[in-house]
């Protein structure tokens, strides 16, 4: 079984303005060639599907306040419609940290059953150990959500400003809050890995996913935050459509880790981590 923890898809209107725009972002600055796919619900099943991946969560993310409401009523009906009958997608839901009312957004995406937020310090312009996001993240300890953080540099990033989302800021939230479950993405940040071996593994509340770590990392530099982390804390995940699952399946696959620690990180901790089997 296999379990990608973090992959993207935007409403049909959007979803081709959306890639693309990404996508001549990434191209220039060299970490992608082109978009496995243009965006749409339908293309991410499919690209899942080729892919051989049983289930994928769903990441949408709110770039600028007073957008969650709708981003999250989309996640809504995408993860509960007719085409995802077979609960392949799990959509977690959006919140900005300038949104005026961000308990009642957290309330709400609560409500509605889903099981996190993804959080994006480097889009939104605020940092990830500012008293705005630590105000979301008390609540999201309040109410059992996790809160998926996107780390290190995005060249898409409206603010060229580096340093919002670092493993040492990421180490902060856990530290105040001890019963939040934190997942870091892209294993702490392309090319924090040494800060993400420093300050964030060991840390029992905080996951790190896989995500666009193919060709960033080393399979030993890759296996030694796996250990020194635990492999019941990574996450598979790969980034579609900036990377296709089967990149980061791959990955793994062909890594030196013993085939338990791969059965972790592929579906078993994922599946603990949003009480699949419950």
């Amino acid at each position: 079984m296999y379990i990608d923890f973090h992959v993207h898809a935007y409403p049909d209107k959007i979803a081709e303005k959306a890639v693309s725009g990404l996508e001549d972002c990434y191209i220039k600055a060299g970490i992608i060639s082109a978009a496995a796919y243009r965006g749409t619900v339908s293309e991410l099943r499919q690209t899942l599907i080729r892919c051989g991946i049983d289930k994928a969560v769903l990441l949408p993310a709110a770039t600028r306040a007073g957008q969650a409401e709708s981003i999250n009523s989309w996640a809504y009906d995408t993860m509960n419609s007719e085409e995802n009958s077979d609960g392949r997608l799990i959509c977690f839901g959006a919140v900005h940290p300038d949104d005026e009312d961000t308990d009642r957004i957290l309330e709400g995406i609560a409500a509605w059953g889903m099981k996190g937020v993804k959080l994006h310090p480097e889009a939104s312009g605020v940092a990830a150990d500012d008293e705005r996001y630590m105000k979301i993240c008390g609540k999201c300890a309040e109410l059992g959500l996790i809160a998926l953080f996107h780390m290190g540099a995005d060249p898409a990033a409206a603010d060229k400003t580096e340093g919002k989302s670092t493993p040492r800021q990421i180490a902060a939230i856990a530290d105040r809050f001890p019963t939040l479950i934190i997942t870091g993405a892209h294993l702490g940040g392309m090319g924090a890995y040494e800060d993400t071996m420093k300050y964030l593994c060991g840390r029992r509340n905080i996951y790190l996913d896989t995500a666009f770590a193919d060709g960033y990392i080393s399979d030993e530099a890759f296996c030694n935050i796996v250990r020194a982390h635990g492999a019941d804390r990574i996450l598979f995940g790969s980034d579609m459509p900036w990377h296709l699952s089967s990149q980061e399946k791959k990955m793994i696959g062909e890594s030196s880790l013993t085939e338990n620690e791969k059965n972790m990180i592929f579906y078993e901790n994922a599946v603990r981590l949003l009480g699949l089997g419950q």
